[in-house]
């Protein structure tokens, strides 16, 4: 009893302190663009992940960004300039994790507050992906489906893959072995598989999802809405899968 009442006294105090830095050095990065890899910003994300598990996790399994831009205490905004991508982590007042919402395509009013290296490597970025959606051909979702087993056969531990229908939602099911194995497979299943997935299916007006399992949790990613959920309990589905690969 005493040992169990002395570590929820230490985690309590860890918690306060993460939470009373978090917020007492907030001026010093709030309304201001910083690279998230280095100086101000690289302090502020890592405060940022340690007050916020769901920042943390979303950070662990997508990679640092290239920028953040902390708006209040509330709302965190992070910046990928490869993937012309930006994340909004918002809290609400009575929780400490955020919800996140992603979307592509920067707003070309945060272009002029880059560098002017980090401008021109959005910019590149930007030419490569237009011309690849010009000569690449239409993707589908069956494609998208079938490329899960090359992607699937080549990690070690395997990632199990499999699709369901359930109320006429395509649902894209992944299946990793381990929190760790998730971290560091998913950004190749995101780009091989699960994004051009959701791409065919918003093309297509189709409803679709993608779910990440590990063990009996799960996330689920809404294609249209472009946001992931908080982990839960995952049941099995009833109607029949395709065929596992």
């Amino acid at each position: 009893m005493g040992r169990t009442l002395f570590i929820s006294v230490l985690l309590l105090s860890v918690v306060s302190c993460s939470a009373y830095h978090h917020g007492a050095t907030l001026h010093r990065y709030q309304g201001q663009l910083l690279r998230a890899d280095q100086g101000p910003g690289a302090e502020r994300l890592a405060m940022e992940r340690d007050f916020d598990a769901s920042l943390d996790t979303y950070v662990r399994e997508h990679g640092v960004p290239d920028y953040l831009y902390v708006a209040d205490h509330k709302e965190i905004f992070l910046f990928y300039l490869e993937r012309d991508r930006w994340v909004r982590a918002a809290r609400s007042s009575w929780d400490i994790n955020s919800t996140i919402e992603i979307a592509d395509g920067i707003n070309d009013e945060v272009i002029p507050y880059l560098h002017e290296e980090d401008q021109q490597r959005l910019r590149a970025a930007r030419r490569e992906r237009a011309e690849r959606a010009v000569s690449a051909p239409q993707v589908t979702i069956a494609d998208a489906i079938r490329s899960c087993r090359a992607i699937a056969r080549a990690f070690d531990p395997p990632v199990a893959c499999d699709v369901h229908y359930p109320e006429g939602t395509a649902t894209l099911v992944f299946r990793f072995d381990s929190d760790d194995a998730l971290a560091e497979q998913w950004p190749e299943v995101e780009a091989g598989v699960a994004e051009p997935f959701c791409d065919a299916a918003n093309a297509g007006n189709r409803l679709a999802q993608v779910l990440a399992v590990v063990d009996d949790e799960a996330r689920a990613y809404v294609c249209e809405a472009g946001v992931w959920s908080e982990w839960f309990e995952f049941e099995e589905f009833e109607d029949a899968a395709s065929p596992r690969i």
